[in-house]
């Protein structure tokens, strides 16, 4: 009786202190602390950690940098130390999570997941969407890290789950940003769940782990799935192309947009280091802008270097003078795929130099076709007979001919290599003929028609007037070629 007496005032006790240590805030360096731990808040479900905060009533913390969204101070930002990083593998298991208890497992009707066709399912706080100051659409403009917002994602194909994890979600593009409907960016981090995803889930193909990848709105103007087409027609070139699948997206439940959009991968380190198998290169995203003084500071030396070269190297240019730093295969099939398929806006990608010491040469990367086939907005001539690219080569004016290795290093050849236009020519016949034809064109048109009427589009005669072009353009492309590089090896010959 003694013992229990004294068990229940020891208690009694330790309630009267705590409440007493309470109202003195003397909780407030504890509290502080765990304010201040990096939760990702889609993961406060799980952990722990996690289910302590969310009882004490404290704001979680997003990822890496994202400004404090309890102050008007947004230029505070949040860091993470590697520490913390390590505390947080105890408690973030995401394997014993299973797929179908993820969010955005959760928010879709069996009869949209089980029509088959691909569907990415993103669930995310409203604020962290539309918030004024923190929100990513009313900022779209802005780039980063502190710009990346936690969200959860389920990716359906063939009517099942194939993935599920926790995601870091970004506003992808450039000019595109300002428009009403976005491109999205996803990122895989252990401090979400999976650090990548591997690629056969979201792309059907054996690569990599996935570390990023787009989500990419389709601009097609009645070309549905032009993007992907254009990807598919210059890997058969022979040019170096990211993946791509074409998806159907729903934020929280709900169709993002009737917009057409595909999963095309992130041209990052991950994906060149992949690509050569070794860490030893130096790569440039390229742009449609004139080289100013302040770009020329965000490019590496190298590459300054190497544009001097194209452009003021005494030495004729040849095409065994171009092979000394430039992979030629790589060079020749982007011109035949930039050429044949009419792309008017084709200097996006990256320039990449193979660093390793047996190769020592610049290759490129095509990124963003789809102003490719369809001409541009108000185009009223023949498909097929577009002519855009061949007049900015043909003048010479233009800041994209004046200021790209490859508009450069192609001016060059046609004047100064007296054999390279029969060597073009037969180089572009020779894919035309062998490479791809007829067959492999109305076998791409037919998926695309199909994939279109699975997502729901009747509407074919965009695809139908791709079809033409395709037919009729090898031979068109051909007589472009004669009539406009004829001109201008003729005029470096008088």
């Amino acid at each position: 009786m003694k013992n229990s007496f004294l068990i229940i005032s020891a208690f009694l006790i330790l309630i009267v202190l705590g409440a007493m240590l309470e109202n003195y805030d003397s909780f407030t360096l504890a509290k502080n602390t765990l304010r201040n731990r990096d939760l990702p808040s889609p993961l406060l479900n799980y952990g722990k950690r996690g289910q302590i905060m969310k009882e004490l009533g404290l704001r979680y913390v997003v990822p890496m940098d994202e400004g404090n969204i309890e102050t008007d101070d947004f230029t505070k930002r949040v860091r993470i130390s590697n520490s913390k990083l390590d505390i947080k593998k105890n408690w973030i298991i995401p394997e014993n999570i299973p797929y179908n208890q993820i969010p955005s497992s959760m928010v879709l009707d069996r009869k949209i997941t089980g029509t088959g066709i691909p569907i990415l399912s993103l669930v995310i706080e409203n604020d962290y969407l539309y918030n004024e100051k923190t929100g990513l659409i009313p900022n779209a403009l802005k780039k980063g890290r502190e710009w990346e917002r936690p969200c959860f994602i389920t990716f359906y194909e063939y009517g099942k789950i194939q993935f599920a994890s926790g995601a870091g979600l970004r506003v992808h593009g450039g000019s595109s940003r300002k428009h009403e409907i976005k491109s999205w960016r996803l990122y895989f981090r252990s401090m979400y769940g999976d650090d990548a995803v591997e690629s056969k889930f979201l792309l059907n193909y054996e690569r990599r782990p996935i570390t990023s990848i787009v989500l990419r709105k389709e601009k097609g103007r009645g070309i549905h799935f032009l993007n992907p087409l254009s990807y598919d027609i210059a890997s058969r070139i022979g040019c170096i192309v990211p993946h791509c699948k074409p998806v159907m997206l729903y934020f929280n439940g709900k169709q993002y947009s009737d917009d057409k959009y595909h999963f095309v991968e992130h041209l990052n380190k991950d994906f060149i280091r992949n690509l050569l198998g070794h860490n030893n290169f130096i790569f440039v995203r390229t742009e449609k802008r004139v080289l100013s003084e302040k770009l020329k500071k965000s490019r590496p030396s190298e590459y300054l270097d190497f544009i001097s070269w194209c452009r003021d190297s005494s030495e004729k240019m040849t095409v065994a003078q171009l092979s000394r730093r430039v992979d030629v295969d790589n060079f020749l099939n982007w011109w035949i795929a930039v050429l044949f398929m009419a792309n008017f806006d084709p200097y996006q990608g990256l320039a990449v130099f193979n660093n390793d010491p047996t190769v020592k040469k610049w290759f490129w990367i095509m990124y963003d076709m789809d102003e490719c086939i369809q001409g541009p907005l108000n185009y009223k001539g023949k498909i097929w007979e577009q002519t855009r690219v061949f007049d900015e080569l043909l003048a010479g004016t233009h800041y994209n001919i004046l200021n790209d290795p490859r508009a450069i290093l192609f001016r060059r050849l046609l004047k100064e290599d007296l054999d390279f236009l029969k060597f073009f020519k037969q180089r572009l016949n020779d894919v035309l003929t062998k490479t791809m034809g007829n067959d492999f064109f109305a076998e791409r048109i037919k998926l695309y028609k199909t994939t279109a009427r699975n997502f729901g589009f009747n509407d074919m005669s965009g695809l139908e007037k791709a079809e033409i072009f395709l037919v009729n353009r090898p031979q068109y492309v051909l007589y472009l070629v004669d009539r406009y590089f004829g001109q201008i090896h003729n005029q470096a010959m008088q």
